[in-house]
């Protein structure tokens, strides 16, 4: 091979390659417990992604799926350019950049299975660590030291995100077990991160993600395996049971879920209509590009309720409680009709190939990644944490899936040449 007239050495490519691959896990393994790590070990691994396609001249093949979130991206440039917040707008654009590379680094450097088993169980146990950390952290403030704290869980964050965090968890744990057959051992260790993650869910009082991992449990129950699925759920739902036994904060959010209203009426202090109607006029004031993405809680919305003029531009709510009315607040009607179109293509996409992952390491990734959408889905109609280190989780998941079904088209591409 050469490159510009000199000869490049295989090896070095390879090497390359193998750099790339282990930056990746790197990162992955630090998505939950380290911000740093997981930003120095990202731009690592963009780096080694950049030589690879450059050493190697390759041409960069992109999806109908990557052009979907490169549009996003594109979506969220223009939205910035124009935003009343640009410092803010432009961290925005940042994580929209940083979970969309995920998706071609992966999609490169995750080809060969042995890289995705150890991703996968670097994502794996790397949660069981910040799961045991969050919950004696959680015991500690609460039993010990008095009162009231809601749980942090390292560097995912508060309550929604370590929520969302959980539940893919649970769903690419229940793919591992069922699928890969890793051992008595093994297996018992996914099941012990499998129980930490569901206490840290009931731990978190995120109702909408309690019926979510349910709703997930019965899908992958129809798709994938009927034992294995209600075997979890019933277990989930006893733990469940036993926090809101111990534990009286649990134990009122369960028995709000009786209520029809909860949706609207319980998000944070019980506001979230009124949030939904505050992302709506934001939305009417920029409706086409919006305000600037990730800006929402800067938003100073002073003319049509003068008691924010006290509080600045730190006025109060923080999110609109709904992924969907926020992006239209932030990223106008071209980001959530981008927004949309991605999430229902993905849907589609996903099941559409399940077929092609039907046992092994590659069917643990389809269970993680369809799981995983399904509870961004449903999270969405009540906060807008998507982004941040689950993004980043998801799309790593979405890039297996595409390497996954790129390599089995160059497959049959190579098969019918020779028979040609």
């Amino acid at each position: 091979m050469t490159l510009w007239g000199v000869e490049i050495n295989e090896t070095l490519l390879h090497r390359l390659e193998g750099a790339l691959a282990w930056a990746v896990i790197a990162t992955v393994f630090f998505l939950p417990t380290s911000e740093a790590l997981k930003n120095i070990f990202y731009v690592v691994s963009l780096v080694f992604y950049l030589a690879v396609i450059f050493v190697g001249r390759e041409r960069i093949v992109v999806s109908l799926l990557g052009w979907l979130f490169l549009s996003f991206l594109a979506a969220a440039i223009m939205s910035a350019s124009g935003s009343p917040y640009p410092g803010k707008a432009i961290s925005g654009v940042w994580d929209v950049f940083r979970y969309t590379s995920v998706f071609f680094i992966v999609e490169r450097g995750l080809r060969e299975e042995r890289y995705v088993r150890v991703a996968l169980w670097a994502a794996v146990v790397s949660f069981g660590f910040t799961a045991v950390v969050t919950i004696f952290r959680y015991v500690y403030r609460n039993m010990v030291v008095g009162g009231y704290h809601h749980i942090n869980a390292m560097s995912l964050g508060g309550i929604d995100y370590a929520a969302l965090h959980s539940v893919m968890m649970v769903a690419l744990i229940f793919g591992m077990y069922v699928h890969t057959g890793v051992g008595r051992w093994r297996s018992n260790v996914l099941l012990g991160i499998a129980c930490l993650s569901v206490v840290v869910l009931g731990l978190t009082h995120v109702r909408m993600l309690w019926g979510g991992l349910i709703l997930i449990g019965l899908v992958l129950a129809v798709l994938r395996s009927p034992r294995m699925a209600v075997t979890g759920l019933a277990l989930s739902i006893l733990i469940v049971f036993g926090l809101s036994v111990i534990n009286p904060s649990v134990r009122e959010q369960v028995m709000s879920l009786t209520n029809v209203k909860t949706i609207s009426d319980l998000g944070e202090h019980g506001r979230r209509k009124e949030f939904w109607v505050k992302a709506i006029r934001v939305w009417q004031e920029a409706p086409w590009l919006g305000i600037g993405p990730k800006t929402f809680i800067l938003y100073d919305d002073i003319k049509h309720n003068p008691e924010r003029k006290k509080l600045a531009s730190l006025s109060l709510p923080g999110s609109a409680h709904n992924l969907y009315l926020q992006t239209a607040a932030e990223m106008g009607a071209v980001g959530l009709v981008i927004l949309v179109a991605t999430f229902a293509y993905i849907g589609v996409w996903l099941f559409r190939s399940r077929g092609a992952f039907a046992s092994s390491w590659p069917a643990a990734v389809w269970d993680g990644a369809f799981g995983s959408w399904l509870a961004i889905v449903i999270h969405g109609l009540t906060y807008p944490s998507f982004g941040r280190e689950h993004a980043m989780l998801f799309f790593m998941l979405l890039g297996l899936v595409q390497a996954r079904l790129a390599m089995e088209k160059k497959s049959v591409v190579v098969a019918e040449g020779r028979k040609a």
